[in-house]
């Protein structure tokens, strides 16, 4: 139930395409991707019993899935691009405990929701490769949930909610290999403690496309997202790493 929930979600976007291609002038060049990421999830959360580490490996991240909806959107006219992700992520697992014979169970819940938008300036072209920079921001909300199942203690549970915007400064490199293979890497960092931004935030992402014709495409990649924050005095970091697949319609 769960693997249909993320599928029809992931499917949403392709569904809204008519809709956003009617919005868009003719000067400018759209397209759209539907995903689904796959991430191994790791968070580190401070509790009163210490400083609790939670994975969820990249092969169970389906199993953990409670909902997601992923997509993205770029539009490009002469040497101005603009970029736009959104992602959410609902995720529960369980796992040993690292306090030894004082808890027997980690339970861990955690919700991420994901808006990016970025501009970008193309500052290198040829004929086979092209160098975008620019900046951005990203919305985040999240949710960790902690509970520490006691044998000898009561059960500790902790949580953390936190809603912030961090400023970001991005790359794009885009090589064009033969008439349909295109290889497009990502970079994008910042936060840099600007208010209630993220003490430390990066991201990378790299991508094989491929064209199935004029209009649609297939890609597949990787991506990795940390995030290193404070609130309410709590410290607290997550990763997010793993494989992603995409289909795409271009307008």
């Amino acid at each position: 139930m769960r693997t249909v929930n993320s599928v029809l979600m992931t499917g949403v976007g392709l569904m809204l395409a008519p809709q956003i291609a009617m919005a868009v002038t003719p000067d400018w060049q759209v397209e759209l991707s539907s995903y689904g990421w796959f991430p191994e999830t790791t968070s580190h959360i401070k509790t009163p019993s210490g400083k609790v580490r939670s994975e969820l490996g990249a092969s169970d991240a389906l199993n953990a899935l409670d909902a997601a909806f992923m997509g993205s959107i770029s539009a490009h006219n002469g040497q101005w691009s603009v970029v736009g992700d959104i992602f959410y992520l609902d995720l529960s697992f369980q796992e040993q405990s690292p306090f030894g014979r004082l808890f027997w169970e980690v339970e861990t819940k955690t919700t991420l929701k994901s808006i990016g938008g970025y501009g970008l300036y193309n500052v290198f072209q040829n004929s086979w490769f092209a160098l975008d920079a620019g900046m951005g921001a990203r919305f985040l909300s999240g949710d960790i949930d902690v509970a520490l199942r006691g044998i000898s203690r009561p059960d500790v549970e902790s949580s953390v909610s936190d809603a912030w915007i961090d400023p970001l400064v991005a790359v794009r490199a885009t090589a064009h290999l033969g008439n349909s293979w295109r290889l497009v890497l990502w970079m994008d960092g910042g936060g840099f403690g600007v208010g209630e931004a993220s003490d430390r935030t990066w991201q990378v992402t790299s991508a094989v496309t491929y064209r199935l014709s004029q209009k649609w495409s297939l890609s597949g990649g990787y991506r990795y997202l940390y995030l290193d924050r404070q609130t309410d005095g709590v410290p607290y970091d997550l990763r997010f790493s793993g494989p992603l697949f995409g289909l795409g319609y271009r307008f």
